[in-house]
């Protein structure tokens, strides 16, 4: 699937340009009057670069380099720090404008601490929002949102306003850029009224472009036009070549959105030249690109898309943008698994989420919903991958990329999830042609980039350096059809990729026990897909294998609406019974018949859930004759794979330690959580009990007592009100007697107390597991996941809050059925059908 950079997708039709600060000459000099030679020398030398700068050609910006390193020099040789620091800013700020972010940042760090010593706060500040510019470039908003926070009460303790509005500006950008637009569009409006104030046109001009953007993502595109249409006359009136050129690029993909298609070239074909001429490769990067999925995606001229495409890759890979690279990587791949050519396109996808997994590991201090709007605007380039993997038959390899997918969205979810710090590896075809595709690609690329400044300057070199190019093009042309046939005839050797951790955790799940069916449900924005697992054959000897299933082309959308209409109908008493039915048969035709015939001799269903599918009451699927739960084989969800543990066996003597209360000082009576514990912890005292056990009841439940004393049990059971937050897992809590909360952070204390050896943690509390507010379903892990991460070897909660004597009287009855020897899986089965 082919993805835009805004509103959950990922191409760079709405790359914002940052904006980093250059004060006015006149008040960072302050030394026009310097009567010795050296420094007339520097102020010459700074004078001249500053003309050059400000010309903004790619020519005169590498004139201006000249310049500046020429005043640096002298500046270190008259120990003049306060002009050593302005030459440094300079140079930082022109390679960045040049796309080269390394480059920039060894001058900034070079001014920053000359500005710190000099006490210029205004310095200070400049260069610490250009830092930020730079780490924003490089895809590490974590890094450019610290630098913005360090700058931003710079700019306000010496009362700078346009700076102020500046670093405002570019924090907005960040938050756009994660895809959170509301608080992008909270940031910007701030900067807009400061640059109003202050009559900075320019300023009003950028941000009213990023504001433009943040509607045309919002799906507001008119709006978008009304502000885009505010920047463009005044970027052209103060003279800015690169500002406008943003505007216009913006404005083509708000026509692309709108349809206009060829409104939407006729910008963007504006804006190349532009960003040509003032240097700025990264905004070249963008408008090919976006000019690419124009052509490709909206006017079916794949060939010319994927010139564009080609251009652009090699731009973004020289500047560092890694968030355009991997977008590009994934369009490409589209387009080549489009025109069949499959192998290629899989190393590309690779390629993009291997890219996507490098932004990712930079960004991990990031605010939880910051990283979570990120992964669900990346997720469908992995689900993209496996889908062109189960195609291909390439089945281990696409299981593995489905478990990298949920151990990431976990991580992602969860902030500090067991997840590896991995990638997908290549095949040793696949390396060597992503190799030499990039290679050629970044030849013509160059030739490209020659062309065009030869046709800007009428140069004599034209004829000769487009006869060039389209040897280059005809190169690329056999490089793409051998390339075809080498990846085609590939032997892959599994053992070389990095499949085989994932794939033993789905062997051991698999194996554990007979008859286990293993299910990924695969869910993309317009169809459903399974990946199973199982053994292919009777006996102990039997090999687990892999199968891919289509299954039905539904919108996602669809199916989280109806998930959330049955949720509904089951949580109201009052439902009619033939509507709860036929919910719950559509989601039964879509879930579970396309695998009927795989099914027919399972005993045990285990799905990983994916994005929907994870707000699921299995057990209540109707067939139009009986339900789930009545089916001959058991039911059971698992996060991942690789974080379940199919080894460990059941604990032949159980010993619990169970913690409630009846009374909350903040919450309402759980009146019957008193006799839930007695009925199933069995003390000295009391042989009424069904396991033997320690109770800790109302005032006795503590955090305190329970880490004490969970060393030497090996099921804890918690009965207590719970709170699970969907949009912040921070705010998620279960509740003691006295109002002690106990969250994450205490949860992960206790694998220091021998959570590791407790084998099921039961959450008998009222809303410990509920979600179904987002459609991604990851706060169905709920407190489930903390207690697995923590050592916890299962965990059992509840999908949505339950009476309370309800709940006593299953758990009751749940651990009836472990005494009497059945699996925890078959335990809950039999529980729900005497429940029906």
């Amino acid at each position: 699937m082919r993805k835009l950079n805004y509103a959950g997708r990922s191409i760079a039709l709405l790359g914002l340009a940052g904006w980093m600060v250059i004060a006015p000459l006149v008040e960072l000099l302050g030394v026009a009057q310097t009567v010795v030679q050296n420094g007339q020398n520097i102020d010459a030398a700074i004078a001249e670069g500053d003309r050059l700068f400000r010309e903004g050609s790619a020519e005169s910006l590498r004139k201006a380099i000249v310049a500046f390193e020429r005043a640096l020099q002298l500046s270190r040789t008259a120990k003049a720090l306060d002009k050593q620091a302005l030459s440094a800013v300079f140079l930082g700020r022109i390679y960045s404008n040049l796309g080269e972010q390394q480059k920039a940042l060894k001058y900034y760090n070079q001014s920053l601490p000359l500005y710190r010593a000099v006490e210029d706060r205004d310095g200070e500040a400049t260069t610490l929002n250009n830092i930020g510019i730079v780490y924003d470039a490089l895809g590490e908003q974590q890094k450019a949102l610290e630098y913005y926070n360090q700058s931003l009460p710079q700019w306000r303790v010496v009362g700078d306003r346009r700076g102020e509005a500046m670093t405002l500006n570019n924090i907005g950008k960040v938050y756009f850029d994660l895809r959170e637009q509301q608080k992008a569009l909270e940031y910007y409006n701030q900067s807009l009224l400061l640059s109003h104030a202050v009559g900075d046109r320019s300023g009003e001009a950028r941000t009213l472009t990023n504001i433009g953007g943040v509607y045309s993502a919002l799906g507001e595109q008119q709006k978008a036009l009304e502000y885009l249409n505010q920047a463009l006359p005044q970027w052209r009136a103060v003279g800015d070549r690169g500002g406008e050129a943003t505007t216009l690029n913006h404005m083509g993909s708000v026509y692309y959105t709108l349809g206009e298609q060829q409104k939407a070239l006729e910008y963007l074909n504006q804006a190349l030249p532009l960003y040509r001429v003032v240097g700025d490769r990264g905004g070249e990067a963008r408008t090919l690109n976006n000019i690419g999925f124009v052509y490709s995606s909206a006017l079916g001229e794949q060939q010319k898309g994927l010139d564009y495409y080609n251009q652009a890759l090699p731009l973004y890979r020289v500047v560092g943008d890694r968030g355009g690279e991997a977008g590009t990587l994934n369009n490409v791949a589209f387009l080549l698994a489009d025109q069949k050519q499959p192998e290629l396109a899989i190393a590309l996808y690779k390629q993009s989420v291997n890219v996507y997994e490098s932004i990712r590991q930079d960004n991990q201090k990031l605010p939880k919903e910051l990283r979570e709007s990120y992964a669900k605007s990346i997720s469908y380039t992995y689900q993209g991958l496996a889908d062109l993997l189960i195609k291909q038959g390439r089945l281990p390899e696409a299981q593995a990329v489905l478990e990298l997918l949920k151990l990431k969205e976990l991580n992602t979810y969860t902030r500090n999830a067991r997840t590896p710090n991995t990638g997908i590896r290549f095949t040793d075809a696949e390396q060597k042609a992503l190799t030499e595709f990039l290679l050629q690609y970044g030849t013509a690329a160059n030739f490209d980039q020659q062309i065009s400044q030869c046709e800007e300057t009428n140069c004599t070199t034209l004829k000769q350096l487009r006869s060039q190019r389209d040897q280059v093009n005809i190169a690329i042309r056999k490089m793409l059809d051998r390339l075809r046939i080498t990846l085609k005839d590939q032997v892959i050797d599994i053992s070389k990729l990095n499949t085989e951790e994932f794939n033993q955790a789905a062997r051991n799940i698999v194996n554990a026990q007979p008859g286990t069916v293993l299910i990924y449900p695969i869910v993309t924005e317009t169809k459903i897909q399974f990946l199973l697992a199982f053994k292919a054959g009777a006996g102990d000897e039997a090999a687990v294998t892999l199968r891919a299933i289509d299954g039905a082309n539904i919108k996602s959308e669809d199916l989280f609406n109806t998930t959330q209409q049955l949720r509904q109908a089951l949580a109201d008493p009052t439902s009619d019974l033939k509507t709860l039915q036929a919910k719950s048969q559509q989601l039964y035709t879509w879930l579970i018949q396309p695998l009927e015939a795989e099914l027919q001799t399972a005993k045990h269903l285990v799905f990983v859930s994916d994005r929907a599918t994870r707000h699921i009451p299995l057990a209540a699927l109707y067939d139009g004759k009986d339900y789930l739960i009545n089916k001959p084989y058991t039911l059971t969800t698992i996060l991942a794979a690789k974080t379940t543990d199919a080894k460990t066996p059941q604990p032949k003597t159980p010993n619990v330690l169970a913690v409630g209360a009846t009374q909350f000082k903040t919450a309402p009576a759980l009146e019957y959580v008193a006799s839930e514990i007695s009925a199933i912890v069995q003390t000295p005292q009391t042989q009424q009990g069904i396991f033997p056990g320690l109770p800790y009841l109302n005032a006795q439940f503590t955090f305190d007592n329970l880490k004490d004393s969970l060393n030497g049990h090996n099921i804890l059971h918690i009965a207590t009100h719970g709170k699970l937050d969907p949009f912040n897992i921070d705010n998620s809590y279960l509740l003691t007697s006295s109002g002690e909360k106990i969250d994450k952070d205490k949860i992960s204390l206790l694998q220091d107390y021998g959570l590791g050896s407790v084998h099921l943690v039961v959450l008998s509390a009222c809303d410990t597991g509920t979600g179904g507010k987002t459609t991604e379903g990851l706060e169905v892990a709920g407190m489930s996941h903390y207690f697995m991460q923590s050592g916890a070897k299962s965990v059992i909660a509840s999908l949505w809050q339950v009476n309370d004597p309800a709940t006593a009287l299953f758990m009751q009855q749940f651990y009836q059925h472990l005494k009497a020897g059945k699996t925890k899986a078959q335990a809950i089965q039999q529980v729900q059908t005497d429940f029906i």
